[in-house]
């Protein structure tokens, strides 16, 4: 505290132990019983009266004119004048001189200790402030010293400089780019894929039979199974309808299932082969129609029922 009015003084009635850092009285005059003209007037306790803290430069000047009723006064009593340290510099408490250089990776903005560099910032020695890691870099720890302690970030993150860090992509979204500026680095996953994590480089596919029609998804449960008689491949963002000539009967086909002989499918997207009707055959398998028998020949039973009457002879020789 300073002051260089008269009338300015401290007068105090109190028990307590009162420490005073780096008081400059010029001039000051506290009244109590009998104290008249004191800078400074004490009732009881213990009084303290330090030099100049950390970061400052004291000089000592005269000392103070006290009047103790009941209390104690420690350490010299004396007036100090406090000069604050210029930036990068700094001083130990009550020192007359500012003598310390801040050393590389720390700093002192003046009237303080040197204080190292935070993290994605470093400083040469003698600095009164420490410069940020350009966009696109950073550090994780503090006290960096010079710029090659600022890293490039890596793919799947970016940093927009000013001492922020490298912040990884939102889920949904994934980078390839190393050293990335800005957060438009960072792309939505196609339709199709997905991605649950922080700072992907790529994303996750649905999985062959499974769709995903929107970009940008950051969950699985967004994947939908393709329904029967459709199908898909990895990462697609739609199920396409099974061809003619084929079928799927259940749900998440990766490939569809090609009719047998004697069977057929004449539009996309079935779920099951129909057989060829009596007096029409088909011997090829994945086709789309039944032809005609030739005059005078018949096929007296679909497939379906020849199967069925295999079936039976089956289980008819099994029991016998």
């Amino acid at each position: 505290m300073s002051d260089t009015g008269v009338g300015g003084g401290i007068s105090t009635f109190q028990t307590n132990t009162l420490t005073m850092v780096g008081c400059k009285f010029s001039g000051n005059s506290a009244t109590g019983d009998g104290s008249d003209g004191a800078d400074i007037y004490w009732d009881g306790g213990t009084a303290t009266v330090s030099g100049c803290p950390v970061g400052y430069a004291q000089t000592q000047e005269s000392a103070l004119d006290n009047y103790k009723y009941g209390g104690t006064m420690t350490n010299p009593a004396y007036s100090f004048d406090c000069a604050i340290c210029d930036a990068g510099k700094s001083s130990t408490a009550e020192a007359t001189s500012c003598s310390i250089t801040c050393p590389s990776g720390q700093f002192a903005s003046g009237g303080m200790s040197c204080t190292a560099c935070a993290a994605s910032k470093y400083s040469a020695e003698g600095a009164g402030s420490c410069t940020s890691c350009p966009a696109g870099k950073s550090s994780s720890e503090s006290g960096g010293t010079s710029i090659a302690s600022c890293t490039p970030c890596t793919a799947g993150k970016f940093s927009e400089g000013g001492g922020s860090p490298c912040v990884g992509c939102a889920a949904g979204k994934w980078s390839d780019t190393i050293a990335a500026t800005a957060e438009s680095s960072c792309e939505n996953c196609q339709a199709g894929r997905y991605n649950e994590n922080l700072g992907q480089t790529v994303c996750e596919s649905c999985g062959a039979g499974n769709i995903l029609g929107t970009a940008g998804s950051s969950s699985s449960l967004e994947c939908t199974s393709c329904a029967a008689g459709k199908y898909s491949g990895n990462g697609a963002a739609t199920c396409s309808d099974c061809d003619r000539g084929f079928y799927a009967n259940n749900i998440n086909t990766v490939s569809c299932t090609r009719c047998p002989p004697g069977m057929a499918t004449a539009l996309t997207g079935q779920t099951a082969c129909t057989d060829c009707a009596v007096g029409r055959f088909q011997l090829l398998s994945k086709q789309t129609s039944c032809s005609e028998c030739e005059g005078g020949k018949i096929a007296g039973e679909t497939v379906s029922e020849r199967s069925e009457r295999a079936l039976r002879k089956t289980r008819i020789r099994a029991t016998t």
